[in-house]
């Protein structure tokens, strides 16, 4: 089946509805399919039907040339049972079938071509075709010769295949002309990826710390006396204020307050966006029949209307309230000064060093010094060199450092200093 082929447009205004408005935001209304007509070439004779095919007077049959037009006088909309007599979609309006054997204008859909009887493959509608007879129908069983059809090629395929060939090729164009710039692009991209590179151990270090707490003898104030401290003295001070209530004032001052309403009119100009009709088209089509199309333009309508509304009429009012009056109380409470005994950090010790076996500093042997809770905590970095010259610095768990013999060879993972993986050479 041929596409839609409009062969004639033309548009008029319809006094009767030129003030009609239709819902906002309505662009164009569909109003009906008409017959449209043609004129034989042959012999002349004029306003045939769109229907009909063949010229009545010289049964010469529609040719290419001989558009259809639509009727100098009125006409009427035809039926959707008209309509579906007629082979014709309104929703569609594909074009009239084309015999092609002797290039006569024929009906959508015929089998048959009426002027010189070849059987027509591939018509109308029909989505089956019979493997017997090759007649085209929808039904499953062939009308003609009883046979079981089967569904035909989707129409279409061989084009979209070359669509598709089509879009190849111009990505192929598009990838040519911005080629450079999409391998520059990936070279950066490949020099981001992280890497495995060799290299070997040039050194080892370590450092590990020990945090320090020293048994003193400290004093201290406060609202409590804790167990085990020595009193040194205590006294009454003041621990904090309390408000206390004095009395009341008598606090005036004028206010606006609403003693009652009053209606307040105005005019208001009111607005709205209708859909006003504009003009009709006609649209005529390659199947026979034309389509009456009205056109709706945004227009904007005002009008004054009257507004009333109750507005609140205000007077001065002299507000007296009674304000209270507070003092602060000092509230006293025994404070207390006291010595205790308590352990209080101290400078931690410390020891480095550039084996593959970190070592805990000493914690010196008195009393009044121990180690604190949590309080001990070691750092290791072993120093690579890759074979390009580049140092990496990885900082492994200590208790494998072990591992990381000066010389040994190791295959490192870096993206940028990072060290993202490392493992024995292999």
């Amino acid at each position: 089946m041929t596409k839609k082929k409009i062969v004639s447009r033309s548009t008029r205004v319809d006094a009767d509805k030129q003030k009609r408005k239709a819902e906002k935001g309505t662009r164009e209304k569909y109003q009906g399919t008409f017959e449209a007509e043609w004129t034989c070439t042959s012999c002349g004779r004029e306003h045939i039907p769109g229907s009909e095919k063949i010229c009545p007077a010289c049964s010469n049959p529609r040719q290419t040339g001989e558009d259809y037009r639509e009727p100098d006088s009125g006409h009427e909309y035809l039926s959707k049972e008209k309509l579906a007599d007629l082979g014709v979609d309104p929703g569609q309006h594909l074009s009239d079938e084309t015999c092609r054997y002797c290039q006569a204008k024929i009906k959508p859909g015929t089998q048959v071509c009426p002027n010189c009887g070849a059987s027509l493959a591939d018509t109308g509608y029909n989505a089956r075709r019979c493997p017997a007879c090759e007649r085209e129908t929808n039904e499953l069983i062939c009308p003609g010769c009883g046979a079981e059809t089967v569904v035909k090629p989707k129409r279409g395929e061989l084009d979209l295949k070359k669509v598709r060939t089509v879009k190849k090729l111009g990505l192929a164009a598009v990838l040519g002309i911005g080629g450079f710039l999409v391998l520059c692009l990936a070279a950066a991209l490949f020099l981001l990826i992280p890497k495995d590179k060799p290299a070997l151990v040039s050194a080892v270090s370590w450092t590990s710390t020990i945090e320090l707490e020293r048994y003193e003898y400290n004093r201290h104030e406060g609202w409590s006396l804790p167990e085990g401290a020595d009193l040194v003295s205590s006294t009454m001070a003041v621990h904090h204020y309390d408000q206390e209530l004095t009395g009341y004032v008598t606090d005036c001052s004028w206010e606006q307050q609403v003693s009652g309403y009053e209606q307040v009119c105005d005019m208001e100009q009111v607005c709205e966006t209708v859909s006003v009709y504009d003009y009709t088209e006609t649209i005529c089509y390659d199947d026979g029949t034309c389509d009456d199309i009205d056109h709706y333009r945004d227009s904007t309508e005002c009008h004054d209307e009257t507004v009333c509304s109750d507005e609140p009429v205000y007077e001065q009012v002299e507000v007296c309230r009674e304000v209270p009056q507070y003092v602060d109380v000092p509230v006293e409470q025994l404070s207390y000064t006291y010595d205790i005994w308590e352990w209080e950090p101290v400078d931690p010790v410390t020891l480095t060093g550039s084996t593959t076996t970190p070592a805990w500093p000493e914690v010196p042997q008195e009393n009044t010094i121990q180690e604190a809770q949590d309080g001990r905590s070691q750092e290791c970095e072993v120093t690579l060199v890759t074979e390009k010259g580049k140092t990496v610095i990885y900082q492994p768990p200590c208790y494998d450092l072990w591992l990381y013999e000066e010389g040994t060879e190791w295959k490192v993972r870096t993206a940028g200093n990072e060290v993202l993986d490392i493992a024995p050479a292999e």
